[in-house]
């Protein structure tokens, strides 16, 4: 059993402990990704996801990736405490964003 963060007891997800010590699986996706070096950026501030517009606007093709719906979303939803914006680069391109 785990726990979630606020201390009660969860659930866990099938398969995570078998996937995560898989080191074939590891190994083949590493491989997959090519050589290049990659970095990861953690976004926490209105100004900052204001940054990856140019970036974002690329991206957009629903109503839920739009980064001004999610800004809309920052300032009017009470359950959203902070943005939270992980992108990862490659060779300094953006390559993938997790909102």
């Amino acid at each position: 059993m785990s726990y979630t963060p606020s201390g009660s007891p969860g659930r866990e997800a099938h398969g995570v402990h078998d996937s995560l010590n898989s080191n074939s699986e590891l190994c083949s996706a590493a491989a997959e990704m090519g050589e290049g070096k990659y970095s990861v950026q953690v976004t926490t501030n209105v100004g900052a996801v204001e940054a990856h517009r140019p970036v974002w606007g690329k991206w957009t093709i629903c109503l839920n990736s739009d980064i001004d719906y999610y800004l809309y979303r920052l300032g009017h939803d009470p359950t959203i405490l902070s943005p939270y914006v992980i992108t990862v680069y490659k060779d300094g391109i953006a390559q993938a964003m997790l909102v």
